[in-house]
């Protein structure tokens, strides 16, 4: 199996051509009621890599560090903590510090974006 690309013509998807079209998508679906914007919170299931039922949740109130089991794993997996680690500025002494309570997706992160305004990131 081959691809034959067209390098010529890539484009970064908030140049303003791709971002009106996205818009006007958008508001067309939102426009024929096919899709609504809503507060609601979205139960993402890592395990399946995807977004699930509110009524394959089993909710619960979290006061601080809990330990509950999760299918899939042998131990109990910790909830509730807050997690913080650093990653180095590049080029540059010091490091921007981070903090989260999924340490599991660090894994997954490729950058960072700060304030261009933030005096604590001025070169």
């Amino acid at each position: 199996m081959g691809a034959s690309l067209d390098w010529s013509r890539a484009c970064f998807t908030m140049d303003p051509g791709f971002n009106r079209a996205v818009t006007e998508a958008f508001v067309r679906l939102c426009d024929s009621g096919l899709i609504y914007r809503s507060e609601a919170l979205i139960n993402w299931s890592c395990a399946l890599q995807s977004a699930i039922s509110d009524i394959e949740v089993d909710s619960k109130e979290l006061f601080g560090r809990t330990l509950l089991s999760v299918p899939g794993y042998s131990r109990p997996v910790e909830f509730g903590t807050m997690v913080t680690f650093a990653y180095p500025i590049e080029g540059l002494e010091g490091e921007i510090s981070v903090s989260t309570t999924r340490p599991e997706t660090m894994f997954g992160d490729v950058a960072i974006a700060v304030h261009p305004d933030d005096p604590r990131y001025q070169v």
